[in-house]
This record gives structure tokens, C-alpha cells and sequence, in this order.
């Protein structure tokens, strides 16, 4: 009996033990979580020094993040922003390390964006989009003015989406891909008809892997699929009118740590380079233009017909 009555001492002093490590562990992680910023209200020229976005990022733990998780309502302040930085969608939100996540939070998901705010020789544009290879973000103007940018997942290294300019030419609320009739594509719009590029929902999982199309997160690809414009064709099948001018531009680097996440080193927001970013896009502004000028006349004479 006193060996048996020992051997319950020692058993439920271990368990002791055991549960006292549990709790503390989680009281550390639960100070993680507790020591998040609470979303903050401050107007863009508080945080914007010259011209310059100055922030401090951290790389939460994912201990912490499942415990945010669980906490829905402070979920929901993070997420959208958690999801735009890491290039991820809730699905593959558990498989990384890490999340980086900025120290001052404001209401709006365009304050982070790695674009330009206003261009003003794309003010003539009445809408264009825009895909960033180096940061696999996305990027809407209207007639210069960002108004959308998100995280996509484009091409991966064997199968790359190829840059250049595109228009939004048709699109699908559902369609099947040619590839592989297991690829289920949601809310499509293809940008090349002959080779299939297009873009759409899929999976995000934090780095390039698709087979050249754009990945989008649902959100964003509904948004899309409202917004842009189709083409229009002739009874011959020729185009009538271009829909929304796409430009595809950057190559994604050969480094160890993705571009995005070297905003953990730096207190200046990552954007495209103005220079890169000028470049790129006035190299298509005229046939923008021009084709944003037939589609004007196309338009004239089909209201004009209809009178």
C-alpha cells in the first residue's frame, strides 16, 4: 500500500508539474497575443514622413497566431491585411513559420500597399490593373487613383506568367481548366485566349505556384469580375472593343527570403521602385490609349445606332 500510495504522490506531482509548464506556456503566448496593437485610427500624413511610409513590423509566432485565431473578432481586424502581406489565403495560413504583421495598424488595407497612390500620367487611364512579379500583389487604378491591391499567387519558376500587356477579354463565374479538368477556376477572366492566362480564385499558398495563370483571394477576384470590362467581338469573332488593359511586369528574385517578408529589416514600406514602376508602364501607355480611344468610338456608334 505505501509503495502504491507513493507512486500516486509522484504521479500526480508530475501531472502538477506538467500542468503548471502548459499554463505557462500558454499565459506566454496569450502576452504575445495581448500585446498586439489594437487596430489604430491615425490619418496617412501622421505615419507618412516625406513622402516615405515609416512603420515597424514583427514576425508573429504561430503559436500566437492560432491563439488570435480563436479570438474571431481581433481575427477579423488582422486578417485582411495578415492575408495581403504573407501572399496567403486562410487555408495555407497555418503552414508558414511565421506571419509578419506591422506595429501600427490603420482601418484602410491601401495605406500598406507597395504601389503608388496617385501616377499622374495614368490620370487619361480610365481603369487599369496591374500585376507585380517581385511582390505578388496586384494593383487597380482609376484614371490614376489606386483603389485596390491585394496578394496574388502568380506562375511558378517551370511554368512563369509571362509579362507584358494583356486586356481582360471574357470571363466565367465557374470554368474548368484545359490543363487539367480537376482545376475547378472561380470567378475567371482570361487575359490570353490562345494560351490561357487568366486570372482567378485559387489557392494563395504564400509563394509563386501556378501554372501561369494569376491566383487571386475570392474577395478579390469577385471584386474583378464586377469591375473590369470584357471584350466585345464581331459576328466574325474579331474584336470589336478591348476590355480592361492588364500589364504584367518584374521577374521574382532567386533569394532565401521572399521580398515581401524583408519588411521585418527595414522601416520603410517595400514599394515598387519609381523608376521600375515608370518605366514598365509608359512603355504601353500609347497603345493603352489608343485601343481606351476605339473602344470610345465603338461605344459612340452603338449608342448612336440605338437612338
Amino acid at each position: 500500500m505505501y509503495i502504491i500510495e507513493k507512486g500516486r504522490l509522484i504521479f500526480v506531482g508530475l501531472m502538477l508539474i506538467a500542468t503548471s509548464i502548459i499554463i505557462l506556456l500558454q499565459s506566454c503566448n496569450q502576452s504575445q497575443v495581448d500585446n498586439l496593437p489594437e487596430p489604430i485610427k491615425k490619418k496617412l500624413e501622421e505615419i507618412e514622413v516625406q513622402g516615405k511610409t515609416l512603420l515597424t513590423y514583427r514576425f508573429l509566432s504561430m503559436d500566437s497566431l492560432r491563439l488570435l485565431y480563436k479570438n474571431k473578432v481581433l481575427f477579423s481586424k488582422y486578417s485582411s491585411l495578415i492575408y495581403a502581406l504573407n501572399k496567403v489565403d486562410e487555408q495555407h495560413l497555418f503552414r508558414l513559420d511565421s506571419v509578419l504583421l506591422p506595429d501600427t495598424i490603420v482601418d484602410e488595407l491601401i495605406f500598406y500597399s507597395p504601389f503608388q497612390k496617385q501616377i499622374k500620367f495614368l490620370s487619361p487611364v480610365r481603369k487599369l490593373i496591374l500585376f507585380y512579379y517581385p511582390l505578388q500583389s496586384f494593383a487597380a487604378y482609376s484614371n490614376g487613383r489606386l483603389i485596390r491591391w491585394g496578394p496574388v499567387s502568380m506562375g511558378k519558376k517551370s511554368t512563369p506568367t509571362p509579362a507584358g500587356l494583356y486586356f481582360t477579354n471574357w470571363k466565367a463565374k465557374r470554368t474548368v481548366s484545359t490543363v487539367n479538368d480537376e482545376w475547378i477556376m472561380d470567378w475567371y477572366f482570361n487575359l490570353e485566349n490562345q494560351l490561357g492566362i487568366s486570372m482567378h480564385e485559387y489557392d494563395l499558398p504564400g509563394y509563386p505556384a501556378s501554372h501561369s495563370c494569376i491566383r487571386m483571394l475570392e474577395s478579390d477576384a469577385i471584386w474583378f469580375y464586377e469591375w473590369a470590362d470584357q471584350w466585345t467581338l464581331t459576328k466574325d469573332d474579331r474584336i470589336a472593343s478591348f476590355g480592361t488593359p492588364v500589364v504584367v511586369f518584374g521577374e521574382f528574385p532567386d533569394l532565401k527570403v521572399k521580398p515581401w517578408l524583408q519588411l521585418n529589416n527595414s522601416k520603410e514600406l517595400i514599394q515598387v521602385a519609381d523608376s521600375t514602376f515608370g518605366y514598365e508602364i509608359k512603355k504601353y501607355s500609347t497603345i493603352i490609349l489608343e485601343r481606351q480611344s476605339w473602344n470610345d468610338s465603338i461605344h459612340s456608334q452603338i449608342s448612336l445606332s440605338k437612338k
